[in-house]
C-alpha cells in the first residue's frame, strides 16, 4: 500500500502545483483511493471544512471528465462503424 505517488500524466504541473513532486498514501493506495466509499468516507470526516470543498470540486471534475469519455468513445465507436462500412 505504500506505493508513491508521482506525477507521470500529462497533467503533470497540476499534480506538482497540488502536491509536489510526490505524495505517499497514509491509509489507502492511489486507486483504493478514488473508490466512492472512501471518497465519501473522507468527505464525511471534513464536512463543512475547506477540505470538504476540495473534495467535492474534484469529484465534480471526476464526473465531468467521465462523462466526457463516454462521448467520446460513443462518438469514436461510430466513427469506426461508418469507416469500415466506406472501406467495404
Amino acid at each position: 500500500m505504500a506505493d508513491q505517488v508521482t506525477c507521470v500524466s500529462i497533467e503533470s504541473n497540476y499534480f506538482r502545483q497540488c502536491l509536489g513532486e510526490a505524495y505517499t498514501p497514509v491509509l489507502v493506495g492511489k486507486h483504493e483511493g478514488v473508490h466512492p466509499q472512501r471518497v465519501r468516507e473522507a468527505m464525511e470526516a471534513v464536512r463543512g471544512t475547506l477540505a470538504a470543498d476540495v473534495i467535492a470540486a474534484l469529484v465534480f471534475d471526476r464526473g465531468v471528465s467521465l462523462q466526457r469519455q463516454g462521448r467520446m468513445a460513443t462518438e469514436l465507436s461510430a466513427l469506426q462503424v461508418s469507416a469500415k462500412g466506406v472501406s467495404e
